[in-house]
Order: structure tokens, then C-alpha cells, then sequence
């Protein structure tokens, strides 16, 4: 071959073997993993002796949206933790529920009434379901109330204890299983007819929390459930946590802006949950419990199973349709609350922190605040 020949062919070579290394490098990138969301820094931490509050009793624990106080279900009534004086004042004859992530308790009456931190005590009316009382503190109406055995009705409070606005809306047929308290939106989900050819029907319906009229409204119909577990707002988006799914839509009108799929269902059944804009997170708190043998006869009771926490994490950036971190992920000193499950509680805070609390010895209560999820 000649030598100039052998050269162009040379070249030629060269030119092909970078043009496939290039091909490589561009796919490579293509597949590359998001980078992980920051994890959260702890800021501070306080300590409180709490009388009576014992680690095997399970007491529900729900704090203020900025962390100063935490209010823990009791035998007989209420306990409001303040962390700055390390006060514990008795709220005798209460029963806390979850009204979202905001403190809220109940007494049954009757009447039946509804109190959080700030409030006088609203007298609800007969018919009320106490499962969904939908809580949002700073706003003008922070109460909204779900009327059973009835179409959607809802009715919205005042601090005050007046009924700001009574609501009835069209959707005769559909099962109201979500109201969201969103600050200035009440979210209210329902489940229609389900059939093997169209699958569910659903609603979707925005209110104005301070009049009660309607915003916007959406129709989904799918073979996914219509209705999420929780709805948490952040800025202008709201994250629905489905089953198997996490929507990120925007608060204005509901238009879907990202969607990333879970490859667990825990956060389904959470106790707490949280959204900052970047992850939604979740906890779960599962007490100790005792684990008797079956009925059958040479069969023995089982070893009790220990408390478990569990932990997890989604980016809602990237889809990447997996945790970016669980229990078993957690750095520094949250990894030991998280995996000895000393953690009884993960609260979200205002700003998108989160305020864990941990029961390190019966009668004694501890917060760590971090700047965001840990």
C-alpha cells in the first residue's frame, strides 16, 4: 500500500474510533443519575420531661407549623409541650386528631368540639366527621369540616367559632375520601363508579378557603384510584401522594407539572409527610408489639417484634422510581433514631425543615430540628 494511502486509512480509523468513543460518552451521559438531593443539616435540639408519656404507649404527637410547641395524646386528655420554657400544660378531656399536619383536638361532647392553638372551642355540628376536620392555622377560615352521609358538603370555621360558609357541590355519586386544608385552598378529592372497561371516575375540586367558592375542577378518570393519601403544599405546587405515584401540580389551577413513581406503598400510610419543593418524604412510626402463637395446639407464642421506623424519601426533580434514601440512609445522629427507632415522630415545619422527635427514656421527649428532611 502506499504510503500516503496508508495514511488517509490510518486517519480515517482514528476519525471512527473517536466518533464511537464520542457515541459512548453522550449515551453514558444520557444515563447518568440525577444528582442526589442535599440532605438535611440539624440545627438545634431541646429536652423535656413529660409525666406519664411512656415509650410503649403510642401517644399520637403533632406539632406547630414553626416548631415552638408539640401537642402528645394522652390517657386523659392532651399534652402542649412548649420548647423554649420547657413548659407541659394539661389540656384535660381532649382527644387529638390529625387535622393535616397542624395540631388539633376534639372534644366529644356533646356537643362535639373542634380546638387548636389560638382558637376558642367550635361547636360542630351532628354529623360531622371527625376524620376529616382539615386544619390550616395561619389562614382566615382554618377550619374546614366534612358533613357525613351526605353528597360533598363541607362547612368552614372561623377562629372564633362562626361558620364562615356552607357548602354544596354538584357530584351526586361520588365518595368524598380527601379534604386538604392548603392554606388559601381547600383540595377536596372523590371516587366515582369503577368499571372494567373505563376504570375510575373521579373528582378533583379546588375551593376558595376564605369563601368557599369554587376554583377550579378536574375530572380524572383512569385505572388509578382518583384519590391520593395526602395533598402538601409548597410555594405554588401541591404534591399528591398516591399509592404507587407522586403528582406535583400547580396550586393555581391543578395542571400536572412532574410525575415520579414509588417503588414502595409506605408512604401511603404514613403518620407524617412532608414536601419542600425538592423531595417528599415520609414517617412512620410502628410501636413494639407481642406476637402470639396460632390457636393450634403444640404451637408457641412468637418473640415480640420490636418498635420499626420507616423512613423514605423521592426526589420529585427526576424520576427516578426508587427512595433516594430510606431509615437505612440517614448520616450522623438522626441514622441511630431512625434505625433503633427511638424516633416516635418526623414533623414537617413551615419553610420545608422538619422537627423529629425521639423518646430516648420513658417521661423524657427530645426535638432535633433540621433544615429540611435528614
Amino acid at each position: 500500500m502506499p504510503p500516503t494511502l496508508r495514511l488517509r486509512t490510518l486517519h480515517r480509523i482514528a476519525q471512527a474510533f473517536a466518533l464511537a468513543l464520542l457515541a459512548l460518552a453522550l449515551a453514558a451521559c444520557g444515563r447518568a443519575e440525577a444528582p442526589r438531593q442535599p440532605v438535611g443539616v440539624e440545627q438545634r435540639r431541646a429536652e423535656v420531661a413529660v409525666p406519664g408519656l411512656a415509650w410503649a404507649s403510642e401517644p399520637a404527637m403533632v406539632g406547630t407549623a414553626d416548631g415552638a410547641r408539640v401537642y402528645v395524646a394522652g390517657a386523659s386528655g392532651v399534652d402542649e409541650i412548649e420548647w423554649a420554657s420547657g413548659a407541659v400544660r394539661r389540656i384535660d378531656g381532649a382527644e387529638l386528631v390529625r387535622g393535616g399536619d397542624a395540631p388539633l383536638w376534639i372534644r366529644r361532647g356533646p356537643p362535639m368540639t373542634a380546638q387548636w392553638p389560638g382558637s376558642a372551642e367550635v361547636a360542630l355540628p351532628e354529623g360531622v366527621e371527625t376524620w376529616q376536620l382539615a386544619l390550616a392555622p395561619d389562614a382566615a377560615v382554618p377550619l374546614v369540616s366534612r358533613v357525613a352521609h351526605r353528597e360533598i358538603v363541607l362547612d368552614g370555621w372561623r377562629a372564633d367559632g362562626a361558620r364562615a360558609w356552607h357548602v354544596e357541590l354538584p357530584g351526586r355519586g361520588y365518595e368524598v375520601r380527601l379534604v386538604a386544608h392548603l392554606g388559601d385552598v381547600v383540595l377536596v378529592q372523590a371516587a366515582g363508579a369503577h368499571d372494567e372497561v373505563d376504570g375510575w371516575t373521579g373528582l378533583t375540586i379546588a375551593l376558595d378557603a376564605a369563601t368557599g367558592a369554587e376554583r377550579w375542577r378536574q375530572a380524572p378518570r383512569g385505572e388509578r384510584s382518583p384519590v391520593a393519601h395526602h395533598a402538601i403544599a409548597r410555594g405554588d405546587e401541591v404534591a399528591l401522594v398516591y399509592e404507587d405515584q407522586v403528582d406535583v401540580v400547580a396550586r393555581a389551577d391543578g395542571a400536572l407539572r412532574r410525575r415520579v413513581t414509588m417503588d414502595k406503598a409506605w408512604m401511603s400510610i404514613a403518620d407524617q409527610v412532608g414536601f419542600d419543593g425538592d423531595v417528599v418524604w415520609s414517617f412512620q412510626h410502628e410501636p413494639p408489639h407481642d406476637n402470639p402463637g396460632s390457636h393450634m395446639i403444640g404451637t408457641f407464642p412468637r418473640e415480640p417484634s420490636p418498635a420499626r421506623c420507616t423512613y423514605l424519601v423521592y426526589d420529585t426533580r427526576h424520576d427516578r422510581g426508587r427512595a433516594v434514601r430510606t431509615e437505612a440512609d440517614a448520616t450522623g445522629p438522626a441514622r441511630e433514631w431512625l434505625v433503633d427507632c427511638t424516633a416516635h415522630a418526623l414533623l414537617p415545619l413551615a419553610g420545608g425543615g422538619a422537627q423529629l422527635l425521639v423518646v430516648p427514656e420513658d417521661g423524657v421527649l427530645q426535638a432535633i430540628w433540621f433544615d429540611r428532611a435528614p
